[in-house]
């Protein structure tokens, strides 16, 4: 029972340091993105079991994610940005055209959403330019629909958690991170299974 309550207490209190440690991390606002790099860093390791520790291995993913999740960060942004004055532009044109601008940016918004929830987990994960995180993040997106549905249903969850119960934030990020990764790290354990499929027929 002992050993039961202090792993609880360890997986708690790492989720809470951790969450902890992104929202300082966040307060330059600018940071934003390499904090969140740097979650879902963390992250990645717990989800191979190498413990709940987190301040050295933040600090860590924080610096060596810097450079390129910033660049990607703010090609993210100006990317929202662009939408957003599409769809105030489009407020602005005639019906049939309206409908049309209308249709061809919520294509363009539901992209937008779906590559989202791979940019990070895809940093981190794998070592590439930030060109080839940004394509990899949009055709495993793609590629793994049910998952990245569900990536989205998390998020928006506990956005509504912490809309709702504002105490939450205090592990929402973390959490979050946590539940994303998971999913994400299973599309790409189909991928490499898949690759593996295919050079095995290769080689026959």
């Amino acid at each position: 029972m002992n050993g039961k309550i202090y792993r609880i207490t360890e997986v708690v209190s790492g989720f809470f340091v951790l969450n902890l440690l992104w929202l300082v991390a966040c307060l330059p606002v600018i940071t934003i993105f390499p904090a969140t790099a740097a979650m879902f860093g963390v992250v990645r390791e717990w989800s191979k079991d190498s413990g709940w520790s987190s301040v050295e291995s933040f600090i860590r993913y924080f610096k060596a994610n810097f450079l390129q999740s910033l660049l990607i960060g703010l090609l993210w942004t100006v990317f929202g940005a662009i939408l957003l004055f599409d769809f105030y532009a489009a407020l602005q044109m005639d019906d049939w055209l309206q409908l049309t601008m209308f249709l061809l940016l919520g294509i363009g918004v539901l992209i937008y959403s779906l590559t989202s929830m791979y940019l990070f987990p895809v940093m981190v994960n794998y070592e590439a330019s930030w060109q080839t995180v940004l394509r990899n993040a949009f055709l495993i997106a793609v590629s793994q629909l049910g998952k990245t549905f569900l990536c989205l249903v998390i998020v928006f969850f506990m956005l509504i958690l912490v809309l709702y119960l504002p105490v939450t934030l205090f592990f929402a990020g973390s959490v979050t991170a946590y539940l994303v990764y998971t999913v994400c790290r299973r599309g790409f354990d189909r991928i490499e299974a898949l690759k593996g499929l295919s050079k095995t027929d290769d080689s026959l």
